[in-house]
């Protein structure tokens, strides 16, 4: 799922894989200041050396994964074992501002999970990653929803805006919302066979030109209807992120009204049911008046 430049990723594997990826050296600098921490145990040592702290991160990791792995678990799917979260910036931003608006984050949204935010500062805009246990150390498992995710988005608006300035989030989110709208368009044009609307002209083409190549090898050149991108080769992953957001809704809805059938149905046999059970008791009520009158 996306925000204003904040992506969230579930992990149900990698975990220890993903934090020696976000506090590598290079990016880091290999310096503990480019590190913030939330409710890490003691098994890592909050210390000025930089490989030792980094070596018990990925143990600690790699430990929380097997854990998760072993405990009882309901449904289907893989556990999850934690939540990755990238928080980037459009403008420039000193090293230590970006890394206390991400530790803010943590203390705003997810309070009692153990975490992780590195950042970096190999890339021509600063950007910081978390690592976010899914388990908060009061023993309860965080679930990401879309409601939740809003309010991370919220939260996240709300310092970004402090920083870079309120109209910079109503620009984006302005962006978004018109990124949204081409894109259901775009994919009910693809279904009913129509010609599809034009990329938005603006600085996100790039990602409009991914998601139109992704429609077009879901539907195929031809238009074709149908198709489920979990069938499609070379393993397109369906994005969490509302870039299939029509196809998502309209199967929820076709599970809406197969229900809302399957409800209409319930209560037909249950007042049918109601019915029987009225006559049966008008047939009661007959067989004793016609027996008291025949005393």
């Amino acid at each position: 799922m996306a925000g204003i430049y904040q992506r969230l990723g579930v992990g149900t594997r990698g975990s220890a894989d993903l934090m020696a990826y976000i506090t590598r050296p290079t990016a880091t600098r290999g310096s503990v200041d480019a590190l913030a921490f939330q409710a890490v145990p003691p098994m890592v040592p909050v210390g000025p050396e930089y490989g030792s702290v980094r070596e018990a991160l990925v143990e600690w990791a790699r430990q929380r994964a097997e854990e998760e792995a072993v405990r009882r678990r309901t449904g289907g799917g893989r556990t999850r074992s934690f939540y990755w979260v990238t928080l980037s910036h459009h403008a420039p931003v000193p090293g230590e501002v970006a890394l206390a608006m991400a530790a803010e984050y943590l203390a705003v949204g997810f309070p009692l999970c153990p975490a992780v935010a590195a950042l970096h500062l190999d890339t021509a805009h600063v950007h910081t990653h978390l690592w976010i246990d899914a388990r908060q150390y009061d023993g309860r498992k965080v679930t990401i929803g879309r409601a939740r995710f809003e309010r991370l988005t919220v939260f996240w608006g709300d310092i970004y805006g402090r920083q870079h300035g309120w109209e910079v989030v109503r620009e984006h989110e302005r962006r978004l919302a018109e990124t949204r709208a081409w894109r259901r368009e775009y994919a009910l044009a693809r279904r009913m066979g129509r010609e599809a609307p034009p990329v938005p002209e603006r600085d996100v083409r790039r990602g409009a030109e991914r998601f139109v190549e992704r429609e077009r090898r879901r539907y195929g050149d031809e238009g074709g209807v149908g198709n489920d991108q979990r069938a499609v080769a070379g393993g397109d992953r369906m994005l969490t992120d509302g870039e299939y957001a029509l196809d998502r809704a309209s199967r929820a809805a076709d599970r809406a009204a197969g229900a809302i059938d399957g409800l209409d149905r319930a209560l037909g046999a249950l007042h049918r049911a109601a019915d029987r059970e009225r006559m049966i008791g008008r047939w009661i009520e007959m067989d004793t008046d016609s027996a008291r009158r025949a005393r």
